[in-house]
């Protein structure tokens, strides 16, 4: 069973590419004859967590983790003899079709875990692992004591801090990307796997793509907003946050955002929106100057005035007036502290108090507006190092909003209606 391990390995050395395209069973059958011939799997008697508790076990020591490496290219060599199997195939919900996978979601998402694992240590991070194993071991034996659960962005800002500080800075940035990956084992997390695991596909973003995003947010800038060009991301976010805090600026913004995403898809066969809206193809445009805080920043903006101006605005428009009175009750609670568990925590208050004053739906639409905004500042929750529009973690998170009508007496606005101009206060802009 120790070989059961590389099984997991071997597919993490391959570039793992998610690919929408049907992973057929003649696929799934030669991966399990890959495995099989590789390893002489006995499929009727093993499954995932089987595979797992041997690779958990065998990984607790350097000599084991060479173990892993070496193995790994044995099946890759397998594996790639039949690239519509790497094509097709390297994502959980293909990985389900396994026989030892047994079509359980939470294996398939362990599976994809040790493969995104494997492929770090056995890859980028291994000359470091190698130099610092027993000094991260012994570091990171305080987390491990310290977290009952170990599914959550404090076990990993933990995890960096105690490496960095015996180890070293480079040791630190292992441990942390590492304990990242790690997070999604346990059933608990699965929720925030897409989250917390990096980018596992490469940036399909064309050079054409890229360049109508950049064409766009100009005439966005100059004609829609007024503003200078280039606009860097603390201005822009900054001129966000004013806008949506009154009605007239959410209007003006909502009718800007709609000519925006009509420029996207104007003159291009392919969706701008859908491939380039994530931090590595905004870090390319040439007003983020590949500063990745930048391109963060404007992502997330995309994505708060996504849901603003879409899913978000019916709920907004109506509880507007006892939404504006909740910011101040959870910013006495909360200080300006960058650990995620805090900023976690000032979203679950603005969920949490803003339902029980105005209503289920109200709390859902501050809670995803809360959680978008952290991304704006300093963090350390793990989602928000990875913002993707195919990625909408905070859709996830509740869908009270989604299901809201306002009462058939209330005249339904829409972005193009003018209403008072009442003070609508967009979440966490109020923290200073």
């Amino acid at each position: 069973m120790k070989n059961a391990i590389v099984v997991v390995a071997a597919i993490l050395a391959l570039s793992v590419i998610v690919n929408a395209e049907i992973c057929t069973n003649d696929n799934l059958e030669y991966i399990e004859n890959c495995f099989n011939e590789t390893f002489e799997f006995d499929f009727n008697n093993m499954n995932v967590q089987d595979v797992f508790d041997t690779y958990n076990e065998t990984r607790q020591t350097m000599k084991g983790i060479d173990l892993i490496c070496k193995e790994t290219k044995t099946l890759k060599a397998c594996l790639l003899k039949d690239k519509n199997v790497v094509k097709n195939c390297l994502n959980v919900e293909a990985l389900k079709g396994l026989s030892f996978v047994n079509n359980e979601v939470y294996y398939a998402q362990v599976l994809m875990t040790i493969l995104l694992e494997t492929e770090y240590s056995c890859g980028k991070g291994y000359v470091v692992l190698s130099k610092n194993f027993d000094c991260i071991k012994e570091a990171l034996a305080s987390c491990e004591s310290n977290f009952d659960n170990k599914c959550d962005d404090p076990f990993v800002y933990c995890s960096k801090e105690a490496a960095n500080d015996t180890c070293g800075s480079e040791a630190g940035c292992y441990a942390q990307k590492d304990a990242a990956i790690n997070v999604c084992f346990d059933e608990s997390a699965k929720i925030f796997m897409a989250t917390a695991l990096p980018a596992v596909k490469a940036n399909t973003c064309s050079e054409k793509s890229l360049q109508v995003l950049e064409n766009c947010y100009a005439s966005l800038f100059l004609k829609q907003l007024n503003f200078a060009y280039p606009y860097l991301a603390p201005n822009f976010v900054e001129e966000l946050k004013r806008d949506l805090s009154t009605s007239d600026g959410v209007i003006e913004r909502c009718k800007a955002e709609r000519i925006f995403r009509k420029c996207l898809r104007k003159d291009t066969s392919e969706d701008v929106i859908k491939d380039c809206v994530n931090i590595e193809s905004y870090s390319g445009l040439s007003f983020t100057r590949n500063v990745t805080k930048w391109a963060r920043q404007y992502v997330a903006s995309f994505l708060e005035t996504d849901y603003v101006c879409r899913n978000g605005y019916q709920t907004l428009v109506y509880f507007n007036d006892c939404i504006k009175q909740v910011p101040a009750k959870c910013a006495s609670q909360f200080n300006d502290d960058f650990d995620c568990e805090y900023q976690k925590g000032y979203a679950e208050c603005m969920k949490d108090t803003t339902a029980q004053d105005c209503g289920d739906a109200a709390g859902c639409f501050a809670y995803k507006d809360a959680t978008i905004s952290i991304c704006y500042y300093e963090t350390t929750c793990q989602y928000c190092k990875n913002l993707n529009i195919k990625n909408n973690f905070y859709d996830k998170l509740c869908n009270t909003d989604a299901s809201f009508n306002p009462p058939s007496t209330t005249a339904t606005t829409t972005p193009t209606t003018v209403f008072d101009n009442s003070t609508i206060n967009i979440i966490v802009v109020t923290r200073h």
